[in-house]
């Protein structure tokens, strides 16, 4: 059985605690794995603050007064008491989608004079209930959660952590089914169908008929279905001669990389003639693999990330669908400390919950052929 990647991390965290420093290609080495999977292990830890990143090399996790020193944001465990309104923030990852989503929460708690403290859960379930307990231990008055639920959406007892915790909740990037109680919690969402319908309503302008998805697993995947779903319809265009392209497992292992290129390239000689594809890291990827192989893009197919991390980067800059992620945050803060003024009195009497949903738009380049904005 392959070790999963937390398993994998907490051995790295034990062996740098053991020996206090220990350099990258020593790690790889000692893992059996490839440098790039230590990097990437590495910089999830170093993010949590379970160990520090230097170059080349690692150490064990700096001390609570040297992790304090980071200006606008405390560690979970790390808060001084005594210091006023302070806002909870829970979520996956302070990389990829996430840095900007915490951004626009910091600069609000900042405005309003509050502190942000930060609980990262690295995409383990169990550590949802870890990180609010820490958070609520820390005095927190307000929280913010991106819990990890598979879907994006609460199944059966996934909601009942965020449930009954006695202070304000905002749900960021997260649904919960209609009629349960978590579905009375304040949220700030992406709509991902929406944009989803955006990046293939921009291909079926330029002519294409046969578009095609590809993503993996993730909570951001089922709603992108179902506006690529919904928006075929709405345009009328007919059915993709192959189904989704659906990949998993990491994507640095050469063999979910051949499985990738292998089904992309079977789906191009199909008929397909453009790809959505999430996220733009997986696009990217998959551009230099279709290009290694001769294909031409946009000639031989058009694509259109989703994301806009890091493809206007690629070989083809890349189309993007984007996020309004930084709007994210700045909106969960503000209904946050909304919520706050109101239970102080500050503010107007509280009003029922709100469900905000924030619309994605769309960047140009190279790679879907349209003229490039």
């Amino acid at each position: 059985m392959r070790e999963s990647a937390s398993d994998r991390q907490d051995r790295i965290v034990s062996l740098v605690r053991a020996q206090g420093r220990v350099q990258l290609p020593d790690l790889a080495e000692h893992l059996g794995v490839s440098l790039m999977t230590v990097r990437r292990d590495v910089d999830a830890l170093d993010q949590a603050g379970r160990l520090r990143r230097k170059h080349g090399y690692v150490l064990p996790p700096a001390s609570a007064s040297e992790a304090a020193a980071s200006p606008g944001i405390e560690l979970a465990g790390q808060v001084p008491e005594g210091r006023g309104l302070t806002l909870g923030l829970v979520v996956p990852s302070a990389e990829r989608y996430y840095p900007d989503v915490i951004k626009g929460v910091r600069a609000v708690a900042a405005a309003a004079g509050a502190r942000l403290v930060l609980g990262l859960t690295l995409y383990q379930p169990e550590q949802d209930a870890v990180q609010i307990e820490r958070l609520l231990d820390a005095g927190i008055d307000g929280l913010i959660i991106a819990p990890i639920w598979e879907t994006g959406t609460a199944r059966g007892a996934e909601a009942e952590r965020v449930l009954d915790l006695g202070l304000p909740t905002v749900l960021l990037e997260r649904r919960a089914s209609v009629g349960t109680a978590a579905d009375d919690l304040d949220r700030v969402c992406t709509d991902h169908a929406h944009g989803a319908a955006v990046a293939v309503r921009h291909l079926a302008s330029l002519g294409h008929e046969q578009i095609l998805f590809a993503a993996p697993p993730s909570p951001t995947t089922p709603g992108l279905a179902r506006g690529y779903r919904e928006v075929r319809e709405t345009l009328s265009l007919p059915e993709p001669v192959v189904g989704p392209i659906e990949f998993g497992g990491d994507t640095s292992d050469p063999v979910v990389q051949q499985d990738l290129l292998t089904g992309t390239l079977a789906a191009i000689e199909a008929g397909i003639t453009a790809l959505v594809v999430h996220d733009d890291t997986h696009a990217m990827l998959l551009s230099q693999m279709l290009l290694a192989r001769g294909v031409k893009i946009p000639g031989d197919v058009s694509m259109i990330a989703y994301d806009d991390e890091v493809a206007a980067l690629a070989d083809i800059p890349l189309t993007a669908v984007v996020p309004p992620k930084r709007e994210v945050g700045d909106q969960a803060g503000r209904l946050l400390l909304e919520r706050l003024a109101a239970r102080r009195g500050a503010g107007p009497s509280s009003s029922s919950p709100r469900h905000i949903d924030l619309l994605p738009t769309l960047r140009v380049r190279e790679s879907c052929g349209a003229r490039v904005a």
